[in-house]
């Protein structure tokens, strides 16, 4: 039986490099998100506490 496994024409390398982006973008739009909601916090608690001088 032929080997595919180091094939990356394949689907199955397809398939993967698809996964592979899917799950970096992924990553990335978590770490934009908690990003915002770090600003947004730092916003939230530069208005509640008395700025100084």
């Amino acid at each position: 039986r032929p080997a595919t496994n180091g094939k990356i024409g394949g689907p199955e390398g397809l398939w993967s490099s698809r996964f592979v982006r899917m799950k970096f973008e992924l990553q990335i739009e978590c770490a934009q998100h908690l990003i915002l909601e770090e600003e947004e916090l730092q916003t939230e608690i530069s208005n509640v506490t008395p700025q100084s001088g």
